[in-house]
């Protein structure tokens, strides 16, 4: 149900990173669930409009509003999206009808938050002719990964060297770093007060480092020594962590207890 994100990903999100114009950047200081909203309404109009622009330039400028509809890949997600809700409806009923939408909300927020914490307070620098800087690793937060999320730990080299396959991507340990593992980063980042404590001054340290500023010594990649704020962050995130641990154990427990 979220048939145009290959399209955005691939030609207005890689193209736009770090930039007002992609709507799949963070600002830093704006909370996941605005961003989420944010980023699913924004990259469907992106998206749109892109689809536009290659009809006007197939079709000529003056194409009308019929054909900008009907040659529009868009128009043809929307109609996949609605007959599969249509069959499910019918052949399965109201309440897998309920299971499919709830599914879909699930996927679209996973998919989000991802592009949350990746991209989340860093952009790309214009200089004096309203030209973005190039894509490097500096545009990227990298987290160490495992199999659970299909090793997804080497952003920064997707997006600097977008033609490299994702067999041989490379890792760089002086990229930007988040200071948890990805997994760990997810059960953060809802917490906005918290993903903001986490992750606020690695983002003001990248921008100085990035500027040539100096004296700014807080820890963004991984072979910066901590400091003693980076010391508090993990010791906050993994109590946080525990916490979590203990609470679903809990909630696991009695829900057992409850049913037998």
């Amino acid at each position: 149900m979220y048939s145009h994100f290959l399209d955005e990903h691939c030609h207005g999100h890689h193209k736009n990173v770090g930039t007002p114009e992609d709507p799949a950047t963070a600002l830093k200081g704006e909370n996941i669930y605005f961003f989420i909203i944010r980023s699913a309404i924004g990259g469907h109009i992106c998206a749109w409009n892109r689809e536009v622009r290659k009809i006007k330039k197939r079709y000529g400028a003056d194409a009308s509003l019929l054909t900008r509809i009907l040659y529009n890949k868009m128009t043809f997600y929307f109609m996949i999206h609605s007959s599969i809700c249509a069959a499910i409806y019918y052949f399965l009923g109201w309440n897998s009808l309920k299971y499919q939408f709830v599914y879909t909300l699930w996927g679209i927020w996973y998919i989000e938050q991802i592009n949350y914490i990746e991209h989340y307070g860093i952009i790309r620098e214009k200089d004096q002719n309203g030209i973005y800087e190039s894509i490097t690793q500096w545009h990227s937060w990298n987290s160490v990964s495992s199999p659970a999320l299909f090793r997804i730990q080497r952003h920064s080299d997707h997006h600097s060297h977008s033609f490299r396959p994702y067999q041989i991507l490379r890792r760089f340990d002086d990229a930007p770093w988040h200071p948890f593992e990805y997994l760990h980063s997810l059960f953060i980042s809802p917490i906005p007060w918290l993903w903001f404590y986490t992750i606020d001054k690695r983002v003001d340290a990248l921008r100085d480092y990035v500027k040539g500023k100096q004296g700014n010594k807080t820890c963004f990649t991984n072979l910066m020594e901590l400091t003693e704020h980076d010391k508090k962050v993990k010791m906050v995130g993994y109590g946080y962590l525990v916490f979590l641990l203990f609470l679903f154990t809990y909630l696991s427990f009695f829900t057992t207890i409850f049913h037998m």
